[in-house]
């Protein structure tokens, strides 16, 4: 007798796509794993390239000062004619993330930053890499208040991103 309506799926078919699923992963698992450190290392560039931008404009938005304070385990934005204050945390993005210089010297700012009303600021960069060591990135404010991304690309050349 014959099934004319049949629904559904066999084992076998189920069991195929499981196994074809599962030789896929075993190939992207150790890629990902292998890329994480170059991607959280983006994220920590971009986040705070984007907090410098976000300070600097909020500074000349509100007609005030707006500072960044580093400290040893964190960096604050904090804007002085607004109630604008946040924190991030170096230790937020893991120890995939390491805040130094090529050379192995911290990448830290010692001064802090402070954006006036008309957008300029004083110039400090801060540097950052990943457990790799094969990525540097610098990001800092130009005295204009333009605010400078770059990478690192050997022989002391920094590519202006």
């Amino acid at each position: 007798m014959l099934l004319r309506n049949r629904h559904g799926f066999t084992l076998i078919e189920i069991m195929t796509v499981l196994a074809i699923i599962a030789i896929l992963m075993t190939a992207a698992i150790p890629s990902y794993i292998g890329y994480k450190p170059t991607l959280v290392l983006n994220r920590a560039v971009n986040e705070y390239h984007g907090i410098l931008q976000q300070a600097r404009l909020m500074a000349i938005k509100n007609r005030g000062d707006c500072t960044v304070v580093f400290g040893a385990k964190s960096y604050t934005v904090s804007c002085t004619t607004s109630n604008y204050t946040r924190t991030v945390d170096y230790s937020d993005y893991g120890e995939l993330v390491i805040f130094e210089r090529f050379d192995g010297t911290s990448g830290i700012p010692t001064a802090n930053l402070t954006f006036n009303s008309r957008g300029s600021c004083n110039s400090a960069y801060m540097h950052i890499t990943n457990t790799q060591r094969k990525d540097f990135y610098r990001i800092g404010p130009l005295i204009s208040g333009a605010i400078k991304k770059d990478r690192y690309m050997g022989g002391g050349k920094w590519e202006a991103l």
